[in-house]
C-alpha cells in the first residue's frame, strides 16, 4: 500500500492553484525538522520541492532551501518522522507568510512634533530636543537608567524593524535624521545594482530591505526611525561614537512582516558579525506551537555569540500563561532579554505584557521621545511622542551595546547577567518579571565589573517584602576604626546587600554585594573590601532593595 503522503503548507497551496502560470516559480523555504527526522526522508522531501540548500548559519535541523515549481504539479511529500514545521517565501509578490506585528501602542498626533534647524551647532540642537522621557519623568528617577560608560570596542546593533527615514541619492543613501546619521554603519557598498561585497544581498550599504528586497530599508510607518532613535539617543547621551548600527527593515507600512522575513534579517545579522539585535515586534496572536521556526533561528545566533533584546508586548498579559504566550517575547531561548513597561520608575504601564518567566526586566516607556519620520507638519529632524514596549526594548539594547563594547570579545550571557543583577528592585515588579526590578545603566557598569564569569542570572533575589528596614537596626563599627569594620544589619526577609564606600569627595572606590538572611546579619569589610587606601573620612553605602542608607565612619593611623 502506497505510504501516506502530505503536501506542503502555506505558499505552496498558493502555487499550485496558479495553474494559468506557465513558468516555474522560484520560492524559498526555511525547514525545521525535529531531532528524530530521518536524513533518507529529508532527502526525499528536498527532492520533491527541486530544491538546493542555501548557505545559512542556522542549525542542523534548520534548513534554508530554494525551490522551483512548475504550476499545476501535483507534489507529493514524504511523511517525516516527527514532523516539520516549514515557513515560506515566494520571491515575488506571492509572498505567503505568519503575520507579526506591534501590537498596540498609543498613536502619535501633530501637535507631537518639533523641527530642530539643521543650522544649529549640536549643543544648541541639545538644548532643543525635549528630554528622553518626556516631562513627566525626573532626571533624577531615569538619568541612571540610560547611563553607562562605552568601552573601546567596536560594536555592531542590528535594528530589526520598518526600516529608517532616508532617501537615496545617487550612489548613496542618506539618513534624514541628523541625530541618527551618525551612528548608523555605512559600509563601501555603492547602491547601483551591483553586490559589490559578495554577500548575496545587492546595495546593502547601511543594512537591507527583506520586505522589498531592496538595499534601501526606507520608513514608512515610523515605527523603526522611533526605535533606533531611542537607541541613538542613549548612545549619543553616552558619547559612544564606536558603536553602529545596522538597518533591517522587515515590517511593511502597516507595521507587518513574514516570520520568514525575520529569520532571513536575523542570518543576514548574523553574517555581519552583530553584538545585539533589537527586535520590537510581537506576533498578532498567541503561539499555538511550540515548534518556533524564529527561536531556531534564535538559537543559531546564541551559538554566533549574539544577544537578542526583545519587546515583551503590549496586549496586557501574562505571557507566562498558556494561551497567551506571544511569539517571541515567550520563546525562552537563553540569549534573548525580554523587556517590559513601566510608567516612569513608578508603576507598570497598564498595556504592557509581563511575565515571572518569560519577561527579564522593565524599563520607562510610557509618552518617550525619539525621532520621527518626515510629514508634512514636519519637514526636518523631526520628533515624536510614543508609548509601547516596542520603545523599552531598545533601551536595553542600548546599554547592552555599551556594556558589550567594555569586553574585549562577544559575550552575551555575562552582558545579560550584568543586566539583570544590577536592576533597581521595585515592588511593583515582584513575581511580574525575573529580576522584580527596572533596567539600571550605571549599575549594569559596575556589575559587569565585577562579574568577570559568563555565569548565572540567579547570584540575586528579590528585595524584602515583609516591611521597611529602620535605620535604627544598621550599625557600622568600630567607629573610627583601623582595620576591619563590621556592618549589622536586620533584615525582613532574604535579600541582596549592596555595599557602596565612597570617599570624601564623593568617589566611588569600591561596591560589594552580599547576600543577606532574613534576621541578624554581619559584614566584615576588610581593606581590600573597602577599596581605603588612607586615613580620613568615608561613606559606607548600605542598599538593600528601595532601602538605602548611609553611614559616615573615619578610618585612623594604627597605634
Amino acid at each position: 500500500m502506497k505510504k501516506k503522503i502530505t503536501t506542503i503548507i502555506l505558499s505552496l497551496l498558493f502555487i499550485l492553484s496558479a495553474g494559468s502560470v506557465k513558468a516555474q516559480i522560484t520560492f524559498d523555504l526555511v525547514i525545521i525538522f525535529k531531532k528524530n527526522a530521518k536524513e533518507k526522508d529529508i532527502e526525499k522531501m528536498k527532492k520533491a520541492l527541486n530544491a538546493v540548500q542555501l548557505d545559512s548559519t542556522y542549525p542542523s535541523r534548520a534548513l534554508l532551501w530554494r525551490c522551483k515549481i512548475m504550476p499545476g504539479t501535483t507534489i507529493e511529500l514524504p511523511k517525516i518522522v516527527g514532523g516539520s514545521s516549514i515557513v515560506s517565501i515566494n520571491n515575488s509578490s506571492d509572498a505567503v507568510g505568519v503575520v507579526c506585528g506591534t501590537g498596540q501602542s498609543e498613536g502619535v498626533s501633530s501637535n507631537n512634533f518639533w523641527a530642530i534647524p539643521q543650522s544649529e551647532n549640536s549643543e544648541d540642537v541639545t538644548n532643543l530636543v525635549p528630554p528622553f522621557y518626556g516631562s513627566n519623568c525626573t532626571n533624577s528617577s531615569t538619568d541612571s537608567i540610560i547611563t553607562c560608560q562605552p568601552g573601546s570596542r567596536p560594536i555592531k546593533i542590528a535594528i530589526m524593524d520598518s526600516g529608517i527615514d532616508c532617501d537615496l541619492v545617487e550612489t548613496s543613501i542618506k539618513i534624514a535624521h541628523d541625530s541618527i546619521r551618525p551612528y548608523v554603519g555605512v559600509s563601501t557598498e555603492k547602491v547601483d545594482g551591483v553586490d559589490g561585497d559578495v554577500n548575496g544581498y545587492v546595495d546593502d550599504q547601511i543594512g537591507y530591505d527583506f520586505v522589498n528586497n531592496t538595499g534601501v530599508p526606507k520608513d514608512s510607518s515610523g515605527h523603526g526611525t522611533f526605535v533606533a532613535g531611542v537607541v541613538s539617543r542613549i548612545l549619543k547621551y553616552n558619547k559612544a561614537d564606536n558603536i553602529k548600527l545596522s538597518i533591517l527593515k522587515v515590517l511593511d507600512k502597516s507595521n507587518r512582516g513574514y516570520e520568514f522575513d525575520f529569520i532571513r534579517a536575523l542570518d543576514y545579522a548574523v553574517r555581519q558579525k552583530v553584538d545585539v539585535v533589537n527586535c520590537s515586534f510581537v506576533s498578532s496572536s498567541a503561539m499555538t506551537s511550540e515548534m518556533q521556526p524564529f527561536a531556531i533561528a534564535i538559537e543559531a545566533a546564541q551559538q554566533a555569540g549574539v544577544l537578542v533584546s526583545l519587546a515583551a508586548g503590549n496586549n496586557s498579559k501574562d505571557i507566562d500563561q498558556s494561551g497567551s504566550m506571544y511569539a517571541p517575547s515567550s520563546f525562552q531561548n537563553e540569549n534573548t532579554i525580554v523587556t517590559g513597561a513601566t510608567v516612569c520608575t513608578d508603576s507598570i504601564a497598564s498595556f504592557s505584557n509581563y511575565g515571572r518567566a518569560n519577561v527579564d526586566i522593565f524599563a520607562p516607556s510610557k509618552r518617550i521621545v525619539s525621532t520621527w519620520i518626515r510629514s508634512n507638519v514636519c519637514q526636518v529632524n523631526c520628533y515624536a511622542y510614543h508609548t509601547g514596549t516596542s520603545f523599552a526594548a531598545p533601551q536595553t539594547t542600548a546599554i547592552a551595546a555599551l556594556l558589550s563594547s567594555n569586553l574585549q570579545s562577544s559575550d552575551w550571557s555575562r552582558v545579560k547577567c550584568s543586566i539583570l543583577n544590577s536592576a533597581t528592585f521595585k515592588n511593583f515588579l515582584v513575581d511580574k518579571c525575573r529580576r522584580a526590578g527596572i533596567l539600571n545603566g550605571v549599575n549594569a557598569l559596575i556589575e559587569l565589573g565585577t562579574n568577570h564569569s559568563s555565569g548565572s542570572c540567579n547570584g540575586i533575589v528579590a528585595a524584602p517584602k515583609k516591611g521597611k528596614i529602620s535605620s535604627a537596626r544598621i550599625n557600622a563599627y568600630p567607629n573610627p576604626f583601623s582595620g576591619n569594620i563590621a556592618i549589622d544589619i536586620s533584615l525582613p526577609s532574604a535579600t541582596a546587600l549592596q555595599m557602596s564606600i565612597f570617599n570624601v569627595a564623593g568617589e566611588l572606590i569600591s561596591k560589594r554585594f552580599y547576600l543577606g538572611n532574613e534576621g541578624d546579619n554581619t559584614v566584615i569589610l576588610n581593606d581590600e573590601d573597602t577599596g581605603m587606601k588612607g586615613v580620613g573620612m568615608y561613606y559606607i553605602k548600605v542598599q538593600a532593595g528601595e532601602d538605602v542608607f548611609i553611614k559616615k565612619v573615619v578610618k585612623v593611623g594604627k597605634e
